[in-house]
């Protein structure tokens, strides 16, 4: 208690500790910049990040590095090109082109690594194939067509039904994946139809040279051939 009449002394703070500075309102305004730039970079970057992650998994655009991570190479190829399934195409082919006008071959079986084979053919004879290593696999009564897109080397997958009626042919797709993505099956016909034409195939459009096919866990047999020309 002051006794004296004087007014107490103001209290000081600690020996070595300084009252810090009051911060301007410019460098204030420049700090909350500053966060909202640093904020907005850090989510273009995650932005432009996952957009170039889901472009390289659809598998359309070749991403370096990405792509080649996402798809790994398909071992289908080696039971394709062994030289007994060269051998064995290439003589059923060969047969059938022998055909003689107006004639008609009852029926023919063809394994499912001799139609990926024949595959192969045509595309290594196309100037314009979008798919490259062509594998045709048959479960059940459905046929599964997968490759690889030539410029990416993304897998693409499709399965379906073939019907042939009065030699003409139609595919009902049931599942279909280009990359990592599913395909509606109104946009996998379409692509299925440019993978085709890429390869100089035509199924709905062009006369077939078969009047039905039957389709069994890994043969599919042609019925009623006519000449291949």
């Amino acid at each position: 208690m002051v006794t004296d009449g004087s007014l107490p002394t103001p209290k000081t703070l600690h020996p070595g500790i300084e009252k810090p500075p009051k911060r301007s309102f410019l460098s204030t305004i420049s700090l909350m910049f500053a966060g909202w730039l640093i904020g907005n970079l850090i989510f273009l970057v995650t932005v432009l990040l996952a957009a170039t992650i889901i472009t390289a998994g659809s598998g359309l655009i070749n991403v370096p590095y990405l792509t080649n991570i996402f798809f790994n190479k398909s071992s289908d190829q080696m039971s394709i090109s062994h030289p007994e399934v060269s051998h064995t195409a290439d003589s059923k082919i060969a047969s059938l082109s022998a055909l003689p006008e107006g004639s008609q071959w009852p029926l023919m079986e063809f394994t499912e690594t001799e139609l990926s084979y024949y595959l192969n053919n045509l595309i290594a004879s196309s100037d314009h194939s979008v798919l490259k290593d062509g594998v045709i696999k048959i479960l059940g009564n459905k046929i599964i067509l997968k490759g690889e897109i030539a410029q990416t080397g993304a897998p693409v997958i499709f399965e379906g039904n073939i019907n042939i009626n009065s030699y003409k042919g139609s595919v009902q797709i049931i599942n279909a994946k280009v990359g990592k993505f599913d395909l509606p099956p109104a946009l996998a016909s379409k692509l299925l139809d440019f993978v085709l034409n890429s390869i100089g195939f035509d199924l709905e459009k062009s006369a077939l040279p078969i009047g039905n096919i039957q389709i069994k866990d890994g043969i599919i047999v042609l019925y009623n051939i006519k000449p291949i020309r």
